[in-house]
């Protein structure tokens, strides 16, 4: 929010100047040779470097602090939305520049900020099944294609699970070519309390094709394989507590005999 004030202000200094460039220019006691005309209007319409450099550097700051391990479940949120507002800020100053209409609508919106502005109240994270926003393109799992995404509360803990299709390691090195694979994965986040984030993933024994979050409930996801060629698409069940991928539930439930498959962030 912040970052969209900040541009506002920006704007909104940038559109009087223009204004005030348009009105001398029409004097006849202001009028000079062509050239300086339109180098006037270059530097009207590009936004100044400086300000554009400054969201870039906010860009990789926000992206080297989410590298952080110690980070704590709200600072991460917080960095991510950060983030996310300072991309949507990049992308409107490599916009065109405004109509004479887009800037009497920014000025009156600016007028409307100034005096209706206080302060935000803390944000909360979005729960639920997710199939679209920030957490699907800022710091993705490398080993799972997408689907969508459940996120909530295990044990207290904020907990986020990413369903599609899993995908080869290429960290591993090797001179032949890892072929793409059809099976379904989950790749589980969980924020400690301490800030830590404990990572796992989780894929199905048969090439049942992507997986996908159909119903959440408090104790575990159902979800649906896509199917393949080979293979039709088949019901799973992730016991939340159980932390464990089983195609019955009463099977999802049990606590399993062997530890999960543990991945570095993300």
């Amino acid at each position: 929010m912040r970052l969209k004030k900040k541009l506002v202000n920006f704007m909104f200094i940038g559109v009087c100047f223009i204004i005030f460039g348009a009105i001398t220019s029409c004097s006849p006691s202001s009028i000079e040779p062509a050239v300086h005309q339109t180098d006037t209007i270059q530097q009207t319409e590009a936004y100044p470097a400086p300000f554009e450099q400054s969201i870039q550097d906010d860009i990789e700051q926000y992206e080297g602090l989410l590298n952080q391990k110690d980070l704590s479940v709200e600072d991460r949120l917080r960095v991510e939305s950060l983030l996310a507002e300072a991309q949507e800020v990049a992308t409107m100053i490599a916009a065109p520049p405004p109509s004479k209409e887009q800037i009497e609508v920014d000025i009156a919106e600016h007028e409307s900020l100034i005096a209706e502005e206080k302060i935000e109240p803390t944000s909360t994270p979005e729960l639920g099944i997710l199939e679209s926003g920030i957490f699907f393109e800022v710091h993705v799992p490398r080993r799972v294609k997408i689907e969508n995404i459940w996120q909530g509360y295990v044990d207290g803990n904020l907990t986020r699970i990413y369903a599609g299709q899993l995908l080869p390691d290429y960290r591993v090195s090797t001179s032949i070519e890892r072929e793409e694979t059809q099976f379904g994965a989950l790749y589980v986040m969980t924020f400690l309390p301490d800030g830590q984030v404990e990572t796992n993933l989780y894929n199905t024994e048969e090439e049942t094709g992507a997986l996908r979050i159909q119903v959440a409930t408090e104790e575990f996801l159902i979800l649906d394989s896509t199917g393949t060629k080979e293979l039709s698409g088949q019901v799973y069940y992730y016991g939340l507590n159980a932390n464990r991928l089983a195609d019955s539930l009463d099977e999802a439930n049990t606590l399993p005999t062997t530890a999960p498959n543990p991945e570095s962030y993300p």
